[in-house]
Order: C-alpha cells, then structure tokens, then sequence
C-alpha cells in the first residue's frame, strides 16, 4: 500500500468502520456500502454497492448478522486487509485498469481465474500460470489443493507472498495447509464434506481466521446442499462464506438449480452467510469485467449464463 494514497484512505476509515460494526453494525455496514460506491472503479462496480444498498435497506437482512458475527470472531486487522485486497486491489482497480485497455488487450488474461478444481480448470504448471496472470493483471485466485490438482504447496505459499496486492482463495481440506496460509491476502476454503472440516474449523475459529467452506455438488447430492439443514450446519462452525463447487456428475437443470439458489441468498438470505456458485459466478464476473473469454485460446473457460 506504499504510495497509494487512496488505499491509505481506506485503510483508515474501513479499520474505523470495521471497529464500530460490532455494536452499531447497521450504520457501519451502510458506511462500508458508500465507501465502496465512492471509490468504484466502474460503472459496474457503482451499480453491484446500488443492489448492496437496496438490499441492506431492509433491516432484518442476514447480512447484520452476518457482520457482526464475523467482525466478533475474526481478527478485525485481518478482515480490513484482506477486504481491501478483494475490494480495491482486485475489483475496483482490476475492472478500472480491464476496462481502461484498448481493444483487444483485455483478452490477455481475466480478472478473477480458477486453477484446478475441474478438468477445463486445469492444474498442469500452476505456479507458472498464477505468476504469469498476475504479472499481467489478473487481481483474485481461486485455488484447489484438494486432490485434484498437483499443487506445490510451498511454492504456492511463497507465490503467495510474492503477489501482496493479489487475493488468493485457497481451497482445501487439509488441516495443515489451510494454517499454513496465514497471509493477510489469502484465504482458506475449508472441504465441508471432508472428516477433519469441523476441527479444523474450530481451529481457524480460535485462531481468529478468516476462513470458507465449499462443497461439491452434483446431480445426487444438490438437494441436500441446497436446503435450510445444511447452511444452518455450516453457520454452526462459525464459517461465514460457502461456495458451491460443480462437480463432474452434474446435469444443466442441477447447475442452474444451484446458481439460482447462490443468486436468491445473496439478495434475500435465510442464514447469515454468503453463499456463491463458484464457476458461473466467476465465468459472469469476468464477463462483466470485459474479459472476452471465447477469445482467449489458453485460459478459455467457455462463458456461462448465470443470472
């Protein structure tokens, strides 16, 4: 953050407002919703605070709940570093310097990229590629090291520290490798499904982490995932973010089924958490940005309709 005048400000007025959020939760939520507004990097990103601030209008929205449960168990310097980095140095900046490209140059890498997970996701020289996207603009990472990608963990963690202005999404479900991501940039995505997810998250938790979860879905499975039981389970662990991962054995009604259950929880949650459809969000995310995915012949991840 050295020189950026800009994300001093928002370093110190986000701490000021992160401090308050826990006992005057609303106001400050609705400060942090301006804040952002004031500072978008595009239009986009002015009209995503518009719909943020619609939703808090509403003060029985899950979302207090979500803050200031989130602000009472997470270390507050943490979330104010790793929300500047997501926010500022990943959407706004990223989406303004995308859309300050001339033609064609903003096919060259996307705002937001997935490395493993699934197989048009591949793994294959990961460290190389998240150097090479990074060094190219690309601003959020959303990583599996769950098995299914050949990942160097310690390669990663010095990638990692190498790229302090980049967010990274480390998903996992390894007790070892979500404590050994303890940068203020990254974040451990916890497998819900895997038999060391409750301690594990009971160890973020008195750890002060911040931490996710994710759980694959899939044509057998989703109505399980997608119902009160399961986010009620989640939420019980203390863990404020859920992504849903589609899985291999996936039909297009199941996959639009969970991207129409992430759409309506972000508008209208039952549960204080922020529930997302990882892949679809991320594909219109990027469409958004401008990123021309079917152009791109290395990193093309076929656009999806999401909302």
């Amino acid at each position: 953050m050295n020189g950026d005048t800009t994300a001093r400000i928002l370093k110190a007025f986000t701490g000021r407002w992160i401090e308050k959020s826990e006992t005057d939760t609303k106001r400050s939520l609705r400060k942090l919703v301006e804040f952002g507004c004031c500072f978008s990097g595009s239009d986009k990103l002015r009209n995503f605070f518009g719909e943020a601030r619609n939703i808090l209008s509403n003060n029985k929205s899950e979302y207090y709940r979500l803050t200031r449960g989130l602000v009472k168990s997470v270390d507050k310097n943490r979330i104010k570093e790793f929300g500047i980095g997501f926010g500022y140095y990943g959407l706004a900046k990223g989406i303004k310097k995308l859309g300050g490209n001339s033609a064609g140059s903003c096919d060259e890498y996307p705002l937001a990229e997935i490395i493993g997970g699934r197989e048009k996701y591949c793994a294959d020289n990961a460290i190389d590629r998240i150097c090479s996207l990074a060094d190219r603009g690309t601003s959020i990472f959303f990583i599996f090291c769950d098995g299914t990608s050949d990942v160097d963990m310690s390669e990663l963690k010095e990638t990692v520290d190498k790229y302090p202005q980049k967010t990274f999404f480390i998903f996992t479900g390894s007790p070892e490798t979500a404590e050994d991501f303890s940068q203020k940039n990254a974040m451990p995505v916890l497998d819900v499904s895997a038999e060391s997810f409750s301690l594990c998250a009971e160890r973020l938790k008195k750890q002060t982490r911040l931490f996710g979860g994710y759980s694959r879905f899939g044509d057998k499975n989703a109505g399980e995932i997608i119902c009160c039981n399961f986010l009620e389970r989640i939420c019980g662990k203390g863990c404020y973010f859920l992504f849903l991962v589609e899985g291999d054995a996936c039909s297009e009604n199941t996959r639009k089924m969970a991207s129409e259950f992430g759409y309506k929880q972000k508008r209208r949650p039952n549960f204080p958490i922020f529930v997302t459809e990882l892949f679809g969000d991320i594909d219109w995310l990027n469409e958004k940005a401008g990123t021309k995915k079917s152009d791109r012949e290395e990193y093309n991840h076929n656009p999806a309709e999401v909302f």
